[in-house]
């Protein structure tokens, strides 16, 4: 937890990328930005060859003389699909949790004895895993094995129970761990990514859950043409049991309120099992890839039809979701005025530019110095002799079940408070409205895009302040930081 003082916290949303990115530290020492696009861009990659040995798998067991002209096919579209490039290099987890998708899905379709222990017990331990890399991946993982158990003849009704059985205790045990560690049975950004959670959110910029979905299936599109042209009746039951746990996956992330979820992160790990489809569909269908047919022509086809018109789809994708809006929060504005010492305006910085700039200073803040802020997560891992208060509550327990509360914030008296973005109007108006903030800070507005906030009464004020003259000079030549003091009007 980055809130040290609190406790730990379920804040991480991935253990197991966690871990990943811990061992890749451990064993490398690189930067942590290098460590991050690497973990990514290797998860990424790999899921493109587990899903490419899927569709290879299926073309050998049909004994095609071109087996892999399909594979590759596969490896291309991934590797050219800008959503994949950039989730390659977004050092975030979405790649992992699609390449934990793979590989379940891998083990399900190339089951070929399944009273056997090892088939059994691998795809288990795969459903397992790709639960800890997301646990929105849970539907996936309780509902798809079992529904296609079922749907083969050599499983049985006893198999599928003990599978949901076994999956239930192990996910179970996970449960208990999670209150015995952090007093909190699943993360706590399932609390705070609720539409309402923020009072007086306003982004109306932000694409919508549904927007993502949209954007998914124009990235999922050539696959989608492919299985809607090319399925058989006989491969329907199976198709059936991907499309159950993938509406209810959606349904579940439509209802969150997605930040930085840029080209449909939470939902691009299920494009594995839209590719899983497209294995079914080609293990059951025979005219298609037979060689008198022209099958490898007519998939191509799809394919150019596609990119053919791909604009098109994003455009109407950008149109369909303008009509649907998450939620109608309007902005709060805050009841206390604040005068600026000199009527200057600030030159907007990058996002990175600004947490860049945010870590000249933290890097020589006193160690224990409390950070109050949101944007916190680069900051944090670089800092950890300081002590982060998360005011979105993705850290915080107090605030994900409570709200945020003001006053309980101020009580941990924060040395600095790096100011929200924009977006969070009602937190922005609680503490400039606040008579104990008004009374313990003094605020300079615009300095590093939002706001910044220093503890007149710190024990480390002097230093504090200094250092952050010094860094507000190094970024804003030309400008004075006493110019953008405010002071609350009475």
């Amino acid at each position: 937890s980055w809130n040290a003082e609190d406790g730990a916290a379920f804040g991480i949303t991935s253990p197991l990328y966690l871990l990943f990115v811990t061992l890749v530290l451990a064993l490398t020492q690189w930067p942590d930005g290098i460590v991050l696009t690497f973990c990514s861009a290797l998860a990424g990659t790999m899921a493109v060859l587990a899903l490419a040995m899927l569709i290879a798998t299926v073309q050998r067991k049909k004994c095609q003389p071109r087996w892999l002209t399909l594979p590759m096919l596969l490896v291309v579209l991934l590797l050219m699909s800008p959503a994949l490039l950039e989730h390659c290099a977004s050092g975030m987890d979405t790649t992992l949790s699609f390449l934990t998708n793979s590989v379940l899905a891998v083990l399900i379709m190339s089951c070929h004895n399944p009273r056997s222990p090892y088939a059994f017990a691998s795809i288990l331990v795969g459903a397992i895993i790709t639960t800890a890399a997301r646990p929105d991946n849970v539907l996936w993982s309780a509902l798809l094995p079992p529904l296609f158990f079922l749907l083969n003849k050599k499983w049985s009704l006893r198999l599928a129970a003990l599978y949901v059985f076994v999956l239930s205790v192990a996910l179970g045990l996970g449960v208990v761990i999670n209150v015995a560690l952090f007093n909190s049975w699943a993360p706590l950004p399932i609390w705070v990514k609720r539409p309402t959670f923020y009072e007086g959110f306003y982004a109306p910029t932000l694409p919508s859950g549904f927007e993502f979905l949209l954007t998914f299936v124009a990235t999922s599109a050539p696959f989608l043409i492919f299985i809607i042209l090319a399925a058989r009746p006989d491969a329907f039951p199976k198709l059936a049991a991907i499309a159950i746990p993938m509406v209810m996956t959606f349904a579940f992330l439509i209802s969150f309120r997605q930040i930085a979820a840029g080209n449909a992160r939470f939902f691009y790990p299920s494009l594995a099992f839209i590719i899983m489809a497209c294995a079914v569909v080609l293990e059951l269908e025979e005219a298609y890839l037979n060689k008198s047919s022209g099958g490898e022509l007519r998939i191509a086809m799809c394919v150019v039809v596609f990119l053919s018109f791909s604009g098109f789809v994003h455009w109407t994708v950008h149109k369909i979701s303008s009509f649907y809006v998450l939620d109608k929060q309007q902005p709060i504005r805050p009841l206390t005025s604040y005068t600026q010492q000199k009527p200057t305006k600030l030159p907007v910085l990058e996002r990175w530019e600004a947490l860049y700039a945010l870590a000249q200073i933290l890097e020589k803040a006193p160690p224990s110095t409390v950070i109050a802020a949101t944007e916190h997560g680069y900051l944090g891992s670089r800092f950890h002799h300081l002590i982060f208060v998360d005011l979105t509550g993705l850290h915080d327990k107090q605030i994900a079940h409570n709200h945020v509360n003001v006053a309980s914030l101020l009580q941990k008296k924060p040395d600095l408070i790096i100011f929200p973005e924009s977006p969070y109007t009602g937190l922005i108006a609680k503490l400039l409205d606040s008579e104990l903030f008004q009374k313990e800070y003094d605020y300079y507005t615009q300095v590093y895009n939002y706001g910044l906030a220093i503890r007149k009464t710190s024990p480390w004020y002097p230093h504090l302040l200094s250092i952050v003259e010094k860094a507000f000079s190094n970024t804003y030549r030309g400008f004075n930081l006493t110019d953008f003091k405010t002071v609350p009007v009475r």
